[in-house]
Parts: structure tokens; sequence; C-alpha cells
């Protein structure tokens, strides 16, 4: 699998551009194994993001422009995903992963 730097232009179709933050919800399927939002941070802050309302199993990640992995949540099951972080002003890449089935999902990232 690509980081989201690398397959920002080769899957656009999977990207999302939000600069605000706020709630969004997709599905993840066969066809679909990622959703990324692209996310502006202005100033330095306390950045968190929760997945929730799975009927599968998903995975959360936040990369950073360079295509580095900056954290992780993976929990098994239907369990909720989180990530809280301090960031500083850039481009941040949230990633969410099918990591079994279909699932829909509801993101919501706060800052």
């Amino acid at each position: 699998m690509k980081t989201p730097s690398e397959d920002r232009i080769a899957a656009a179709k999977n990207s999302r551009v939000s600069n605000l933050l706020g709630r969004f919800s997709g599905t993840l399927s066969r066809n679909n194994r990622w959703d990324d939002y692209t996310l502006t941070i202005a100033r330095r802050g306390r950045f968190s993001a929760s997945l929730q309302g799975l009927q599968s199993n998903a995975a959360l990640e936040l990369w950073n422009s360079n295509g580095r992995r900056l954290a992780r949540s993976d929990r098994p099951g239907r369990k909720p995903e989180s990530i809280q972080k301090r960031l500083n002003p850039g481009t941040y890449f949230i990633r969410v992963l099918q990591r079994a089935g279909r699932t829909r999902y509801r993101l919501t990232l706060n800052g």
C-alpha cells in the first residue's frame, strides 16, 4: 500500500479535502479499501480524530505531507478508533482503512 502522499494523485477519487474540522461519513468495501482526508492546520495545537459506527473492522491513521505515519489506531473488531496528537502548522492526511468486510463509518475531527 502506498502512503497518502504517494497515492494522492493516483487515487484522487478516494481523497476528500477538508480545511475544516467536523464530521464526515463514508463506506469502505472491497472496491474502496481506504478514504483519505486532507487537513490543513494553520497553527500549533491539539488535534483529535475518532472513528465510530463501524459494522466491520477498520483502522485510523494520521500521516504528514512527507509520507510519514505519525499515529495509528487499529483496535480489533468494530471497536471505535481514536487518535490524539499535538500538531504543528502544515498539511496532514487522515486515512480510514478497511481491515475486514464492508463497513460504514463516522469520522470526527476536532482541534
